[in-house]
């Protein structure tokens, strides 16, 4: 008898999800448009983000995080990116590109996040990526 209601209840608890899934579609961030995940949010391999110094064209640039966690960037080459958050990473190139732009003001923004995707296959209604 335990087993029969514990089974009723994991359907029941099945079908519920299944249908908020089908009830509440995601909402798609557009292509192009920054993204806050708040300042505790760890970049990965993956991630596109904006790096940009003020008043230096030359020294802006989206860059993708690559799978070894690492970024390349202009003067300083390449730095660690992954596993840090982006008030990290912005410190660490203010730092590496000081001598060459004095007193530099640096802007990191996610552009887009590409390191928490989830991909779902199988019987569901509706197979892909998801984030």
């Amino acid at each position: 008898m335990r087993i029969a209601v514990l089974m009723g209840g994991l359907f029941f608890a099945l079908c519920a999800g299944a249908w908020a899934q089908e009830s509440k579609p995601a909402a798609a961030t557009p292509v192009g448009a920054a993204v806050d995940f708040g300042p505790d949010y760890l970049l990965g391999p993956g991630d596109l983000i904006d790096i940009a110094v003020w008043k230096d064209e030359t020294l802006t640039k989206a860059v993708i995080v690559l799978p070894d966690g690492k970024i390349s960037f202009p003067l300083i080459g390449e730095i660690k990116a992954a596993g840090r958050t982006v008030a990290q990473l912005k410190q660490e190139i203010a730092k590496k590109i000081s001598p060459y732009a004095p007193d530099p003001t640096i802007s990191v923004e996610v552009r887009q996040v590409n390191s928490m995707l989830i991909y779902v296959i199988g019987r569901v209604n509706t197979p892909g990526v998801s984030r």
